[in-house]
């Protein structure tokens, strides 16, 4: 099975703060599943429902509570092993020359390791496929906490981990941007 580009992009979009303009794209992500193949359908569906169904306000504290109060499960990939240690600067700054280097501008108002800016660029770039292979161990730390926090995020991260897998067995890892020995 190939993996279209385009499942990062949706998974981008699903790990965003969600608010009305959010709510109104999920129905237009919605009616996209269907042209991304009956697995990712199957998948994604559900979650998209779930996330449709559920108070906005709801919605939204969960994500914050979540995302941006929990230590263990925000969405910064180098966070999980690094945490604040001067270590993850090293790390950020060599997010950004993979991303310069690939020509891709990065916004500045976010970290290069902003887990939704690493999956646009992955739906881009093969290089970008190539960086969530290397943290796909700091994606399932990610996702092993949110399942115990009995968030409805863990499903949106096995789905990232899954196509991570899947690319990985169609293609080899770009030079110096696989996983590191």
């Amino acid at each position: 099975m190939s993996v279209n580009p385009k499942v990062f992009q949706i998974s981008a979009f699903l790990l965003q703060y969600p608010d009305e303009d959010w709510r109104v794209a999920l129905d237009f992500v919605r009616d996209e599943l269907a042209d991304l193949g009956e697995q990712t359908e199957t998948i994604l569906r559900p979650i998209i429902d779930d996330l449709r169904n559920r108070e906005l306000e709801s919605l939204q504290k969960h994500y914050v509570n979540t995302f941006d109060f929990g230590k263990k499960t925000n969405l910064y990939v180098t966070y999980a092993l690094h945490g604040e240690q001067r270590e993850r600067g090293s790390a950020l700054l060599e997010l950004k020359q993979i991303y310069k280097k690939a020509g891709w501008h990065m916004a500045d108002e976010e970290l290069p390791d902003y887990l939704p800016l690493m999956l646009e660029f992955a739906s881009i770039s093969t290089d970008g496929i190539g960086l969530l292979s290397r943290y796909k161990e700091n994606l399932k730390v990610i996702s092993d906490e949110l399942g115990k926090a009995k968030s409805l995020y863990q499903n949106i991260l096995n789905f990232i981990i899954m196509n991570v897998d899947l690319t990985e067995e169609q293609q080899p890892l770009a030079e110096g941007v696989g996983r590191h020995a």
